[in-house]
């Protein structure tokens, strides 16, 4: 399968969901609905925010297509009003979980 990146540029250049963001949120926002990620965050006492990120782990072909080192995890998660937004994150699965849990 080959990344059609035009189009995810073409997502992030225009004002709406994806404005502002990296090519990568709006093709990690298309795997989600593909079911293609797992759900995972919220604060651990409480549960606030349980279910509102999602995490990926980038593979080769995300990496070429996007200039992303393989590996890595992408934690993607939409505001209250409806914007979407990536996050790269170079370090382990805990490493994302963590910056995930410190958003709290």
């Amino acid at each position: 399968m080959q990344i059609d990146i035009e189009k995810y540029r073409a997502d992030v250049s225009r004002p709406g969901k994806f404005e502002g963001e990296q090519p990568y949120a709006p093709y990690f926002y298309d795997a989600m609905g593909n079911g293609e990620s797992h759900f995972v965050g919220g604060d651990p006492e409480t549960g606030e925010g349980a279910d509102e990120y999602e995490l990926f782990q980038v593979d080769a072909e995300d990496s070429e297509a996007f200039d992303l080192p393989i590996g890595a995890y992408v934690v993607t998660f939409e505001d209250s009003q409806g914007f979407f937004y990536a996050h790269l994150v170079e370090g382990s699965r805990d490493d994302a979980l963590n910056w995930i849990n410190s958003r709290y």
